[in-house]
């Protein structure tokens, strides 16, 4: 069955990535009404969170890779492209899916061992001057948050695997709304970050509702009484290392787009002062919004292009590619240049504490751009099951850290020397290799590029106008 991507796919793409953006910009206000103590360990919740997605190590990825092959119709884990339109493999996609439960449930189990002893001490150690049982049940309701989080993450592979992108990115932005709705209602009764950490809490469990409600119209899929126990047991390490080949590279690539986006913020926090420090995360914070935004249809892409690929459609995969490459380049342009005539003043109006020096911005706005051009010409290599690129990516971070820290500690370049060195670190080999490497591949030239990109929006138009003319009549 081949995947499409549809326009209720990009937009919904695009809205997600605005609550994502939103809901953070949203709760600020609020948050900063809180006491400093209070809202420092509402931060330690979070910063623990984000360190537990660590231990995902690219199977979210791997599993709704293989479960879009599949539903396109492949019979063979191996032999991906051997793939028929007309039927789906629904005894081999069930123990895809059994498999990413049991492993899901595992990472779960895991990381809930690890934060209910490691993370708990931790949070003590920093809570002093906090109510102990308040801090208790508000990390209870944190941890199991997170816990449930990760366990249900098959159900999200599984809705994301099978192409229904949008109902994937509705369900993700009404728990958002939910979570902000509930965030201001506890803040204003006073119950601070207890009413935080279970806002959380419900904002995961709508979100799981509302992806199983939409996962019902696909009972099979859900149907855990299938017999196939026995057989997923003698079976189960085949398919488990059959996906494990790509899963560790795709957790290499996660580790090492971590250090690249997070590794300046430890080092101008080692070496730097506070205030440099406040405006090297303020400015990554608000590029990273506009980088986000903009490369919000690489998700939307994601399952048609491994659907393409699965069913041998080259002319589909070239088509896909250019819109995803050139949607990104517009949208961020636009935004950017929103961000240098607009922004600083939008922000200096709210507080006139922030200031945004010009240089920094302009150097980050161009780093942010290299890392999203480079990961969305990977992502052809990744939808064709092919991660040849982690070793590139891996050094090219370690290669950021090292000149990072020659620039501040050796040569005193302060922050420009951070950004210079972590745009160097790109230029050198990944930012021209990948697209180098697929446009050769693909046979694909800049000017059919734009041919693509312009018919795709043409077709999508043209659809409108077909609907609206049916409506009239």
């Amino acid at each position: 069955m081949k995947i499409q991507t549809s326009k209720k796919d990009i937009f919904s793409s695009i809205l997600k990535s605005i609550f994502i953006t939103g809901s953070s910009l949203i709760l600020i206000p609020f948050l900063l009404l809180l006491p400093d103590l209070e809202l420092g360990i509402y931060y330690v919740f979070i910063g623990l969170a984000t360190i537990v997605n660590l231990f995902d190590f690219g199977f979210t990825a791997s599993f709704s890779r293989y479960i879009t092959y599949v539903w396109s119709g492949a019979v063979d884990l191996v032999k991906l492209k051997n793939s028929s339109e007309k039927e789906i493999n629904e005894k081999l996609l069930m123990q895809i899916v059994l498999v990413s439960r049991k492993i899901y449930f595992f990472i779960s189990v895991i990381s809930l061992f690890l934060l209910s002893t490691l993370g708990t001490y931790y949070v003590f150690k920093v809570s002093n001057g906090l109510v102990f049982i308040k801090v208790l049940f508000s990390w209870i309701f944190y941890l199991a948050g997170i816990a449930l989080n990760l366990y249900f993450n098959y159900y999200s592979t599984l809705l994301r695997g099978i192409g229904k992108i949008s109902q994937y990115n509705n369900a993700f932005s009404i728990s958002k709304i939910i979570q902000v709705f509930f965030s201001i209602i506890f803040l204003f009764f006073n119950l601070t970050y207890f009413g935080l950490a279970i806002s959380y809490f419900i904002s995961v469990l709508a979100f799981r509702l509302l992806i199983s409600k939409e996962l019902s119209k696909y009972t099979y899929l859900l149907n855990h009484k299938i017999n196939l126990n026995g057989y997923l047991n003698a079976e189960f390490r085949v398919i488990f290392s059959t996906i494990w080949k790509s899963t560790w590279k795709e957790g290499i690539i996660s580790l090492s787009s971590y250090i690249l986006v997070q590794g300046g913020t430890i080092i101008v926090s080692i070496f730097l002062s506070l205030s440099e420090t406040a405006v090297y995360g303020l400015i990554l914070q608000i590029t990273s919004a506009v980088a986000l935004i903009s490369s919000s249809l690489s998700d939307a892409f994601q399952p048609s292009m491994q659907s393409s690929f699965a069913l041998n459609d080259t002319n589909s995969q070239k088509k896909e590619l250019s819109v995803l490459i050139l949607s990104f380049v517009i949208l961020y342009f636009i935004g950017f240049l929103f961000l240098i005539l607009f922004g600083i003043d939008i922000l200096f109006l709210i507080s006139s504490s922030i200031t945004l020096p010009l240089m920094p911005l302009l150097l980050m706005g161009l780093y942010q751009f290299i890392l999203k051009i480079r990961n969305s010409y990977a992502s052809y290599f990744s939808s064709t099951n092919r991660l040849n690129y982690y070793s590139s990516f891996l050094w090219s971070s370690i290669l950021s850290l090292i000149l990072m820290i020659v620039s501040v500690y050796l040569l005193n370049l302060g922050l420009i020397g951070i950004m210079i060195s972590q745009i160097l670190s790109q230029i050198v080999f990944n930012f021209w290799y990948w697209s180098y490497k697929t446009h050769k591949e693909l046979k694909l030239s800049i000017k059919n590029m734009i041919t693509y990109f312009f018919s795709f929006i043409k077709d999508n138009l043209n659809i409108k106008l077909r609907n609206s003319e049916i409506n009239k009549k």
